[in-house]
């Protein structure tokens, strides 16, 4: 049943991303997954979506599980399966509409409550069989997984007016000039693409687009450690975008840029989840443009 969330659990969550980003290692987002679903609902088949698809990313990565299907105690119970014994549940969450009313005006309205439930992989189920898919890319080279990621971004580009250049030695997404620019040489593939993603991330917050930058529009983004939240968003929708495509999205991120995460995430345990969900509307808002323009070129 679900239950009001603990700001504990908040803290123990983003408490888990600054122990692995002070450890060194990487987060579990950068990795590719790319099956036909997707971090999803073992039951219903519904793709998770937002901050849950890091929980349960990071989830799988602490305890081993290769499976992308979760689902919760009673689906499993009502499936005619059960939970192995022993097995620790991940709490994902959601929103719940809640009819109050407002102090001075005395208006019934709606707010959003965050809640949680818990969810359990498809490793820790027994009695039911789970099919796992095949990743859509696993029979695909890095050059063939490289150009359906730029195929994607560069229709995104084409249908919102976004300039991209190459050239210099520098990666970055210009604000005023509503463009990106890469340099022309890359060590492989991962990073090529991870940078790619990630510039192209961060154009989602134009004005114009989803207008993340607030006031005083950005003139550049390349002071990254000055836009902690902002270069968390892009890190995080770079990965699921590569994810996506059976990438490995690398970005070799110096110290002051690591540091003003860990500064922010100390800082204010929700910080992680506002981001989450500023990234998974970058990745929505690409995919809805991609859709435009295959539409009118179709």
């Amino acid at each position: 049943m679900a239950k009001y969330v603990s700001k504990d659990y908040a803290q123990a969550f983003t408490d888990r991303v600054i122990e692995i980003l002070e450890s060194g290692k990487k987060l579990p987002w950068s990795k590719p997954w790319a099956s036909q679903g997707g971090y999803r609902n073992a039951i219903t088949q519904r793709p998770y979506s937002g901050v849950n698809v890091f929980i349960l990313m990071l989830s799988a990565e602490l305890q081993g599980f290769k499976s992308e299907q979760w689902a919760t105690f009673k689906q499993i119970s009502e499936a005619g399966g059960k939970v192995k014994k022993g097995s620790v549940g991940t709490q994902i969450a959601y929103f719940n509409a809640v009819e109050v009313e407002d102090r001075d005006t005395k208006e019934r309205k709606n707010i959003f409550v965050r809640k949680f439930f818990t969810v359990f992989n498809a490793e820790q189920v027994e009695g039911i069989e789970f099919t796992d898919e095949t990743p859509v890319y696993a029979e695909h080279s890095d050059d063939e997984r490289k150009l359906a990621l730029e195929n994607h971004l560069f229709a995104y580009a084409k249908n919102e007016g976004i300039a991209f250049n190459t050239g210099g030695d520098r990666a970055y997404y210009y604000p005023a000039g509503d463009a990106v620019q890469m340099p022309n040489y890359f060590k492989d593939v991962a990073g090529y693409c991870g940078v790619l993603a990630h510039e192209f991330i961060h154009s989602t917050g134009n004005q114009k687009r989803l207008d993340r930058f607030g006031e005083g529009a950005l003139k550049t983004l390349e002071h990254r450690e000055e836009y902690a939240q902002e270069e968390l968003v892009a890190e995080m929708g770079a990965g699921l975008l590569c994810g996506m495509f059976g990438i490995e999205s690398r970005i070799d991120n110096h110290v002051s840029y690591l540091a003003s995460w860990l500064r922010a995430l100390k800082n204010d345990k929700e910080f992680i989840f506002k981001a989450a969900s500023q990234a998974q509307k970058a990745i929505d808002f690409i995919a809805n443009a991609v859709a435009q323009e295959e539409v009118k070129t179709a």
